[in-house]
């Protein structure tokens, strides 16, 4: 995910690949397949029927799901 000098830039684009999500959000490949699995809207990753790589995100519903999943940073406390 990250080296020595921090996340990769990633450029806007129209669908961004699962490293580049990772990136974005700044979590490990680990995370990043354990929100995309959970059963409670998780993280809209997609991919080719019958393919085991190569997963990929919308930018809209990336951004959908973001906004959805977090919270402003001074609302955090209040929501625990």
């Amino acid at each position: 995910m990250n080296d020595a000098t921090g996340p990769r830039p990633v450029p806007p684009q129209d669908y961004y690949s699962a490293q580049q999500v990772m990136d974005l959000l700044r979590i490990s490949k680990r995370r990043l397949y354990e929100l995309a699995e959970r059963d409670d809207d998780p993280l809209p990753l997609r991919t080719f029927p019958g393919a085991k790589r190569g997963s990929i995100a919308d930018r809209r519903e990336l951004r959908d799901w973001v906004l959805r999943n977090t919270v402003l940073v001074r609302e955090r406390e209040q929501r625990g």
